[in-house]
């Protein structure tokens, strides 16, 4: 069996998830967009959705929509996916479908250098767990993550 190679499996990825995203939002009614926003770390990570669903005056906000939980088992395989070596792997990712003539648009942005906008923050010591797993070259290791690390 070949290996499949990594730019056409990330883009697997996303659409799975996307595909799971846009589940999601369906089971609670109409929908315009969902935006999962995810923010990983190796050992840690939050996962959040708002969905943009029409109402009578506009649109609303529903943030209590959920992916299945086997997003996280993409995700991760999606951060393995997308590492570069030396250069490490994606810290956050906004994924958003948007419904649009009856059919759903994935777009994923990926985070790779700036602290991720964390609900409730790691523990420092976590950062270097991160670098363990997904090793970055000191040139590629940002001033805020260096901090974390030397506060761990």
């Amino acid at each position: 069996m070949t290996e499949v190679p990594p730019m056409i499996r990330q883009g697997e990825l996303v659409d799975e998830i996307g595909r799971m995203v846009a589940r999601s939002a369906s089971l609670g009614g109409d929908w315009e967009s969902a935006t999962l926003h995810v923010r990983r770390l190796a050992p840690y990570g939050e996962t959040q959705m708002v969905v943009l669903r029409p109402s009578g005056r506009g649109t609303t906000e529903d943030r209590s929509a959920l992916p299945n939980r086997s997003v996280g088992r993409l995700v991760k395989e999606l951060r393995d996916v997308m590492y570069w070596p030396g250069a490490g792997t994606w810290l956050s990712m906004e994924l958003t479908v948007s419904r649009t003539s009856g059919k759903d648009q994935a777009d994923a942005r990926f985070n790779y250098d700036d602290r991720p906008a964390w609900t409730d923050a790691p523990a420092p010591a976590l950062y270097s767990k991160e670098l363990h797993r997904y090793p970055r070259d000191p040139d590629h290791i940002p001033a805020w993550l260096r901090d974390q690390l030397n506060a761990g």
